[in-house]
């Protein structure tokens, strides 16, 4: 054998090594991916409550809100009334 097969014979035999390194692996329960993404049972309601309780502030702004605008109109229908007694 030359140098130059010995040579061929080492390129190949050294490309079918990378081959099967970067092969992937059989299908085994480390190797394949979720269809679903999983939550901890702990995150999901964690995640639940803050949903919730947003929710409720969110309930409690609006209505105090309201209220702050409707005693904001009650204080300028007075002086309006106080305004036109004076007259």
């Amino acid at each position: 054998m030359d140098i130059e097969q010995r040579v061929l014979k080492e390129i190949i035999l050294h490309n079918e090594t990378w081959y099967k390194d970067s092969m992937p692996l059989e299908s085994t329960d480390q190797n394949t991916t979720p269809k679903l993404i999983s939550v901890q049972s702990y995150w999901r309601w964690i995640f639940i409550t803050v949903f919730i309780l947003s929710k409720v502030f969110l309930i409690f702004a609006i209505y105090f809100y309201i209220k702050y605008k409707d005693a904001e109109f009650e204080n300028r229908r007075i002086k309006y009334q106080i305004e036109a007694g004076n007259r």
